[in-house]
């Protein structure tokens, strides 16, 4: 695995205006969907170390947005997401560019799954706050039906 190079995070109100821009940006581009239950920001961005890396990473200058969906287990994804990695609990795609420098990673969990207590801790150790309220992990639903 690649070594993660040093990163300079952005202050906090810039952070502050690319959080509400991804709000926008990530409810837009999702509902109205009827399969999407919970949408869930978390990562770099809401734990307040956003920020450019000092060489690319991963082919990216910034850090990436991660998005938790817990959808119905028939959601379909769009074809336009690009498949990024499968594993028993959830699959994570590249979805778009936003402001064509800022990748949107859409981690989607299955209902079965997510409901699944193990898949719950489990997905805890790889950053991944399903248990939510639980979590060890800061997170942000920003949208629940």
């Amino acid at each position: 695995m690649k070594e993660r190079p040093k990163k300079t995070i952005f202050s906090k109100f810039r952070q502050e205006a690319i959080l509400k821009k991804t709000k926008k940006f990530v409810l837009e581009d999702l509902l109205p969907n009827p399969k999407i239950n919970k949408i869930i920001l978390f990562g770099s961005l809401v734990e307040g170390n956003f920020g450019e890396y000092e060489r690319p990473f991963k082919n990216r200058r910034y850090s990436d947005v991660d998005v938790l969906l817990i959808v119905e287990d028939d959601f379909e994804v769009p074809e336009e997401w690009g498949e990024h990695f499968h594993c028993d609990i959830y699959d994570v795609y590249n979805s778009h560019m936003m402001d064509e420098e800022i990748l949107v990673q859409y981690i989607v969990c299955r209902k079965n799954s997510y409901q699944n207590k193990e898949h719950q801790k489990e997905s805890e150790k790889w950053g991944v706050p399903l248990s939510l309220e639980k979590s060890k992990h800061k997170n942000i639903i920003i949208h629940e039906k």
